[in-house]
């Protein structure tokens, strides 16, 4: 595949996890069911369209990662797992919790924007 179609997928991923988030956290009180599967498959879609950018960028994991992508891949891992078990255990920060992932969120697009 393209570099623009793994761009494209991953964007659109990254769009709809933000739409998720505001499902779970700052819409409803109770996340439905489909909203948590979409997420996890979201996320995933997220995770092998990054990995099919970076193979198209030449980025090798063998010869070490760049320190933006170990960032990025960190806050997707905190997102990914956290964001499920803080909604299911948390019911008065809700859009606190919310606003902070969407921040982190954020600050994996400034990772990659900036590249520090």
């Amino acid at each position: 595949m393209p570099y623009e179609a793994y761009k494209l997928m991953h964007f659109a991923a990254i769009f709809t996890t933000l739409a998720m988030i505001g499902a779970t956290f700052i819409g409803t009180v109770g996340a439905k069911k489909w909203v948590k599967i979409l997420s996890g498959i979201t996320s995933a879609l997220i995770l092998v369209s990054g990995m099919g950018m970076m193979a198209r960028l030449g980025i090798s994991i063998s010869a070490g990662l760049p320190r933006w992508i170990l960032l990025k891949m960190g806050l997707w891992l905190c997102l990914a797992v956290g964001l499920p078990i803080l909604s299911k255990r948390v019911e008065t920060f809700r859009v606190t919790l919310g606003l902070i992932a969407i921040g982190l969120m954020c600050l994996a697009a400034y990772f990659v924007v900036n590249r520090p």
